[in-house]
């Protein structure tokens, strides 16, 4: 793999990813410009972009979900443990375990996300 990788749209808050090997680790970089232009939020796509970025930044899978929601003015609503996000007639819930990591990702998505 080459000292810098590019992975789009799989930092929620950001538009690019890329990573970049310095010798000591890798350094991450988000890239919020934009002019960069944002994919659209699809409940479809949804449960992978949110893996994603949990794997890349592992112990924000909370704040992950509800900093995609308001990148893409998503409706949410939930508490600790739980989080639905309303991304137009879909509804997702995202569940938490007690580590506040992602334990599962439901719900039930319309024939239009399909």
């Amino acid at each position: 793999m080459p000292a810098s990788h590019c992975w789009r749209h799989r930092w929620p808050g950001a538009t690019a990813f890329y990573s970049a090997d310095y010798g000591a680790g890798l350094a991450y970089f988000g890239i919020t410009d934009p002019a960069v232009p944002r994919p659209s939020a699809e409940a479809v796509t949804f449960p992978r972009r949110i893996l994603d970025a949990a794997t890349l930044l592992p112990g924000y899978a909370r704040s992950q979900v509800l900093t995609y929601a308001a990148v893409h003015n998503l409706r949410v609503v939930g508490d600790e443990r739980q989080l639905k996000v309303h991304l137009g007639s879909d509804v997702l819930a995202v569940d938490f375990d007690e580590l506040g990591r992602i334990a599962s990702i439901r719900g039930t998505l319309g024939a239009a996300s399909l």
